[in-house]
């Protein structure tokens, strides 16, 4: 089970990103869990130059942490350690420029001993949604869904193997501003795996596949 964070209700709520709230200038996504000596960092860049990126990272079971990055001259926010930030745990990490109505890019990159592992973080306005859907084929080094709830209530997800008449898989529900891993088993592969949220607001959903990160997009947005 996920404990929930224990902010006061008035900090987790000026944290928490709504659908009426998420845009381009926010980055919503999942650092998974790491060996001590991993990094992993999430660097930001706009246009134009705002003031600083701010990154709240809230770590599976322990009391979120807040960090703000200014932007250097060349329009560049060089990312905190996120695997430190969070004590090594997986965690939901929100990225956050000064200025909501400016656009922003991130990439998140991992270092593992001599591996490097790097992925595009859309904005929050394209990464959440209530749908999504991946398709499984070699599964031989493992793989795990993760998903982050940026949102104040419980949500709750539900899984299919092929498409939507199919049965539906026991859901599981995830904390507010909290991350669920959920191991994939090695079969069936060639397959369809959707991913559904029953509650009515958008999370976000990552996974690593043969030790490779993926982010999985919506194909039902989570922002009205």
């Amino acid at each position: 089970m996920i404990a929930k964070r224990a902010w006061s209700a008035g900090i987790v709520t000026l944290l928490v990103i709504s659908t009426a709230t998420a845009n381009a200038a926010t980055h919503i996504f999942i650092v998974p869990e790491s060996f001590s000596t991993d990094r992993t960092f999430a660097d930001v860049a706009g246009e134009p130059l705002n003031a600083d990126v701010t990154y709240t990272v809230f770590p599976q079971g322990l009391n979120g942490r807040v960090v703000s990055v200014p932007m250097n001259s060349q329009n560049f926010t060089p990312s905190p350690d996120l695997a430190a930030l969070a004590s090594h745990r997986a965690a939901l990490v929100i990225a956050r420029t000064t200025d909501p109505t400016t656009p922003s890019v991130a990439i998140l990159r991992q270092r593992s001993g001599t591996a490097r592992d790097a992925v595009t973080i859309p904005s929050s306005n394209v990464m959440q949604g209530r749908a999504f859907n991946i398709p499984l084929a070699d599964l031989t080094g493992g793989a795990a869904i993760y998903i982050g709830n940026p949102n104040a209530a419980d949500a709750l997800v539900d899984f299919q193997y092929g498409d939507s008449t199919k049965p539906i898989m026991t859901p599981i529900t995830v904390g507010p501003t909290s991350v669920m891993k959920v191991n994939i088993p090695s079969t069936p592969t060639q397959t369809n795996f959707i991913i559904n949220v029953r509650s009515d607001f958008g999370v976000v959903v990552q996974a690593v596949i043969n030790r490779r990160s993926i982010v999985v997009m919506p194909i039902v947005s989570g922002i009205s």
